[in-house]
């Protein structure tokens, strides 16, 4: 490569005197390996034989010359885009000249994983696929990449797509909900902890600005040669750290400048959509020329962080103008805000928790509120509910057929059984942390003074049949936790719930009540006024005079905190309440203490660990157990 002032002889000698001290400490390099590139052809005018100078033949016909320096390419315009469009090729795959298609390596690895295991499939979209891309965007102009970034995001959408069993980036109105068509597609590109499936789109990545802002100040620092090119980027010139190097005449400077302002306009598009008006003030308002000082993070992180913080506020306002029975608007209300129901799109498959394809097609599709898929073929069809009503059908987003009861619509699987699952699943995670669980069913069956209940009695007795005892009394209270707080202590009563999509997903809440899985902490908070309710009727039923606490609700004041009972709810789209969530953190505060006897690692890691693993496995649960409900009855039904 040619430097300015100096000929390709004064180049060559000093290579020459690179290969020499080589040779005298016996090493030799590959000479088939070296690239020359010049910016005329006078430039490199005497080159010798041996030495290679990569190029391309244009449209025109002429030649392009250029090299490739790790996997990066410098050249001729004309160079470095024939060399990304390569690269896209192999990525995403090309036309053939007789018009066949052929696959990139992409779809090479993804199609059939899909077809095998989607869920698989779509962890390596999310980790590796969608990422494939970063360096080279890194590392050429914004302006030649931004025609393989749309390549990238075509492929990627077309992929998702044979993953999640339909497009969720498909911005056509969904069938009877005519009401913001894109919804879904932007919701889709959240971040995951917004509901999201972490989704990055490809020509909006800011790889450039963010090489360039963690390079420059280098450059100019360890190259002073270099600083009356690029600036100067001390502190106390934080206000102009880039007004130097913006007014050099660079054409990298020039497309850094207009990658600082297309963020901007990003920032400031998604402000006016989220009717943020002034917008927030941010490093994302300031004068370009101040971009990236006195930021902790890369400034592209930062920059989305801001920008998808906003755009989720303006996914808020979209959701409050569709109408309440929205598929869409149930599943994100019910699901955005949740840990465990993430789990579904945020971690690798667990293989005692393992989803089918079609399962994991199913469960997508639910989470996000559009029309099933795997019943598509017999939509309309009658279900027979509560054993003779039959003025029920199969309807597009499989809901019908989730609410239904009934021996004929159980097809094998029944709320009965998802509710049995995860009490199961909740009383092994205590056991194996060495939680002491038992059944509730014998508290209430004799009265404190040993009187058998009358038979009349016994439909009052099963509104109080606890699903089990948590023996927590033993539990250190010196432990921290929310869990520990609230049952560290204390032996409490706990009843599994699950709910199915329905009314109560679009019935209005109090104003003073947040809308996120607000359905089932609405049902969490019922299940402790019902036990209480019940036992006041038993009490009444054996004699006990009114507003009187009789023996029944006295024995059931003796658990938990003044008697609360503890409610656990299954929400229909892998959310779970609140008490879920406490348990999980006992669970995983004994584990930790337990691990860290015997373990190298703090506390607070081996909380985290246990905690993970815990909501991962349970929101899986969640998710397969809804999805097996929907496949076993529609086959009973088809």
């Amino acid at each position: 490569v040619t430097i300015e002032g100096k000929d390709l002889a004064s180049v060559m000698e000093a290579n020459e005197f690179i290969l020499e001290n080589l040779a005298e400490r016996g090493l030799k390099p590959n000479k088939n390996k070296f690239q020359l590139y010049g910016n005329s052809e006078e430039a490199v005018s005497g080159a010798p034989d041996w030495l290679t100078r990569p190029s391309v033949t244009t449209t025109d016909g002429s030649k392009a010359y250029g090299i490739i320096v790790c996997g990066a390419a410098i050249g001729d315009d004309e160079f470095v885009r024939a060399y990304l469009k390569e690269k896209g090729d192999t990525l995403c795959g090309y036309t053939a000249e007789d018009g066949s298609h052929v696959q990139g390596s992409l779809d090479k690895l993804i199609t059939p994983m899909a077809e095998l295991d989607a869920h698989s499939a779509a962890c390596s979209m999310f980790y590796s696929a969608q990422c494939r891309l970063d360096y080279h965007l890194a590392t050429h102009l914004p302006s030649q990449t931004r025609e393989l970034a749309e390549r990238m995001d075509q492929c990627l959408r077309r992929l998702y797509e044979t993953v999640n069993g339909v497009d969720l980036m498909d911005e056509t109105a969904a069938p009877g909900y005519p009401i913001d068509p894109a919804f879904t597609a932007d919701r889709f590109r959240l971040r995951t902890k917004d509901g999201g499936s972490g989704y990055r789109v490809t020509k909006d990545r800011a790889n450039f600005a963010n090489a360039m802002n963690q390079c420059a100040p280098r450059l100019a620092e360890f190259f002073p040669s270099l600083a009356p090119l690029l600036g100067d980027f001390d502190p106390d010139n934080d206000d102009t750290r880039w007004s130097l190097f913006f007014s050099s005449g660079s054409i990298y400077a020039t497309e850094l400048k207009s990658e600082f302002n297309r963020l901007k306009s990003m920032y400031l598009d998604a402000c006016q959509s989220a009717a943020l008006d002034p917008p927030p003030p941010c490093f994302l308002t300031d004068p370009v020329e101040t971009f990236g000082r006195g930021l902790e993070t890369k400034i592209q992180k930062s920059a989305f962080d801001l920008i998808k913080d906003v755009l989720f506020q303006a996914i808020e306002i979209r959701v409050k103008k569709m109408n309440r029975d929205d598929p869409r608007r149930r599943s994100h209300l019910g699901s955005a805000r949740d840990k465990m129901s993430h789990g579904l799109q945020l971690g690798h498959p667990l293989k005692n928790m393992s989803l089918s394809s079609r399962e994991y097609q199913t469960a997508m599709q639910s989470l996000y509120g559009v029309a099933i898929s795997a019943i598509h073929h017999i939509v309309g069809q009658p279900i027979a509910t509560n054993y003779t009503d039959r003025s029920s059908r199969v309807d597009l987003y499989g809901e019908n057929i989730k609410t239904a009861t009934g021996p004929s619509t159980s097809g094998g699987s029944t709320a009965i059984e998802l509710h049995h699952g995860f009490l199961s699943l909740i009383i092994s995670a205590l056991k194996a942390a060495g939680i002491k669980v038992t059944t509730g069913k014998d508290v209430f069956v004799v009265a404190v003074n040993n009187t058998p209940l009358s038979t009349p009695q016994d439909k009052l007795l099963q509104g109080i049949l606890a699903d089990g005892v948590i023996h927590a009394k033993n539990l250190p209270l010196s432990w921290l936790g929310i869990g520990m707080g609230r049952y560290g202590g204390l032996n409490t009563l706990l009843d599994v719930k699950t709910l199915a999509p329905g009314t109560k997903y679009s019935t209005p809440l109090p104003a003073n009540r947040s809308p996120y899985s607000a359905v089932v902490a609405t049902r969490q908070d019922l299940v402790d006024r019902e036990y209480h309710a019940a036992a006041k009727k038993l009490d009444a039923a054996r004699g006990t005079p009114p507003d009187t606490i009789g023996p029944i609700e006295l024995e059931m004041n003796t658990y938990g905190h003044d008697g609360k009972v503890l409610g656990l709810v299954l929400g229909a789209y892998g959310e779970f309440s609140q008490g879920v969530y406490e348990i999980a953190d006992l669970i995983a505060t004994k584990r930790a203490h337990d691990f860290c006897e015997l373990n190298n690692m703090s506390l607070n890691q081996a909380k985290s660990m246990f905690t993970r693993s815990l909501h991962r496995k349970w929101g899986l649960y969640a998710h397969r157990g809804w999805a097996i409900m929907v496949h076993q009855r529609s086959r009973h039904l088809s």
